[in-house]
């Protein structure tokens, strides 16, 4: 998939999602302030570069923020969130939400016992912000994992998530 192309199919997706929507340019200024920070392709000569997962990934974080200009911003705090209780706790071990993200992207039986992700770049403690629930069955079973800032050490150690 190319930048451009995901842009537009967002657009289309999220074009009635909520009253609020009535900037024209909103998701062109949002893919804008991603290829600002380098996390999809910069410039002419890279626009018939294909994306990586890790690149749609952060395209998807960059929904998040209330303001288009934020974007990069929300979808460097959520890349970046942990497991709570570790890697042996999170979905299909993925170290962070991006690796989560990337594998229901790449792996069908991810998608299939998917259920639903929660995001918010909202503050989620004392200067700290960032959080998201992701709810997944597994042999049968309805579970959820939380993710949280990586400072948040304390909430990262095994055991954590019971």
């Amino acid at each position: 998939m190319y930048a451009k192309n995901l842009e537009r199919i967002l657009g289309l997706l999220c074009e009635h999602d909520d009253i609020s929507h009535s900037l024209p340019d909103e998701y062109a200024e949002r893919f804008k302030s991603l290829r600002g920070s380098a996390l999809l392709p910069r410039g002419r000569e890279r626009r018939e570069e294909r994306l990586s997962f890790r690149q749609v990934a952060a395209a998807l974080f960059g929904l998040v923020p209330s303001r288009p200009s934020w974007a990069a911003l929300g979808a460097i705090i959520l890349s970046d969130l942990r497991p709570v209780g570790g890697i042996g706790a999170s979905f299909f071990e993925a170290e962070t939400l991006s690796g989560a993200v990337q594998l229901l992207l790449s792996e069908e039986v991810a998608r299939k016992s998917f259920i639903r992700l929660t995001v918010t770049v909202a503050e989620t403690g004392t200067n700290s912000n960032g959080g998201a629930v992701l709810r997944y069955e597994s042999n049968g079973e309805r579970r959820q994992v939380f993710f949280v800032p990586k400072l948040s050490v304390s909430l990262l150690a095994p055991g954590r998530e019971v």
